[in-house]
């Protein structure tokens, strides 16, 4: 995400923070959660944004029940919800993919969630436009799961308790 404006000081900032959702499974292993695989580019600690611009991020957790289903589940996404402490208007160019097309499962595993945008709790249409915002607006970013791999039948027995056990409720 990006996000651009000025501060309650009157200084201008912009900032660009790298968020990933779910990666898919693949044959032999879950999917992984929140990762940008294979880029390798590595996620901001919310301390370091709040630290570091007026962004005030208010959650930022996996994305429950957003992997497909699978013999290996897809991994989670994940839901971030940021304000700006501002006394103006802040712009957020939304640019995010799989809104409209959930990611496919792969050999019988299914489809994880598609992303999904909201500022205010208003869910948006256009991911791919230039924002202008109120001071007190929030954005919340749900970004994708991974798609599962493989028929669901077939999850080991011991996968699918710890799945249970650790909040990975699975969509059959």
């Amino acid at each position: 995400m990006q996000v651009h404006g000025v501060d309650r000081a009157g200084e201008s900032f912009s900032n660009v923070v790298f968020n990933a959702g779910g990666a898919g499974a693949r044959p032999g292993k879950d999917g992984l959660n929140a990762t940008t695989f294979p880029s390798g580019v590595k996620g901001t600690p919310i301390e370091i944004i709040e630290n570091t611009s007026p962004i005030l991020v208010y959650e930022k957790e996996l994305r429950e029940n957003s992997g497909g289903d699978g013999e290996f589940r897809g991994g989670l996404g994940q839901t971030i919800t940021f304000g700006v402490r501002t006394d103006q208007p802040f712009h957020v160019p939304l640019m995010f993919e799989r809104t409209r097309y959930a990611p496919l499962g792969y050999e019988g595993g299914l489809e994880g969630e598609k992303a999904r945008v909201f500022i205010n709790d208003q869910e948006v249409e256009e991911t791919k436009k230039l924002y202008t915002l109120n001071p007190d607006d929030t954005v919340t970013l749900q970004l994708p799961g991974g798609g599962g791999f493989g028929d669901p039948a077939k999850r080991n027995a011991e996968a699918r308790a710890s799945d249970v056990e650790n909040g990975y409720v699975i969509r059959s």
